[in-house]
């Protein structure tokens, strides 16, 4: 029920509860620890230093204005330029890593523009989850 509500942190909620499983002896350290995929942890750790890097950059303003200039800012051009964008980076990239560099590309043209990003991402997440589930 406490994940439900999101009153508290869904990790932090996972983390109360692994630690309480092996507190109480459902699990032992080992059980517990093999229960973590590292490869997983490795992945995503390496594509969020990744996409902090290309940030920094300026990778992120750059893709943002020239998809922005390309379809003169009309909405469902951003909408259209997005989907190519994410295509052409998903033929590159992992899923994950898609997804994190997409997200700051889309909330940069939204905050440019003064348009509401809700629609613009909550699209791209219901097409990323169907097409293609993440790990």
């Amino acid at each position: 029920m406490v994940i439900v509500t999101e009153r508290i942190n869904r990790a932090i909620v996972a983390g109360l509860g692994a630690a309480l499983m092996v507190t109480v002896g459902v699990l032992n350290q080992q059980q517990a620890l093999a229960g973590v995929d590292f490869n997983t942890l490795g992945l995503l750790t390496g594509m969020m230093v990744l996409v902090a890097i290309t940030r920094r950059c300026g990778v992120f303003q750059f893709v943002a204005i020239w998809a922005a200039k390309k379809v003169e800012a009309r909405p469902w051009g951003i909408l259209l330029m997005l989907a190519v964008v994410t295509a052409a980076f998903s033929a590159f990239l992992d899923n994950v890593t898609t997804v994190l560099l997409i997200a700051p590309i889309t909330l940069l043209i939204t905050e440019e523009l003064d348009v509401n990003p809700y629609p613009y991402c909550s699209q791209r997440s219901l097409r990323q989850t169907m097409v293609v589930p993440l790990p």
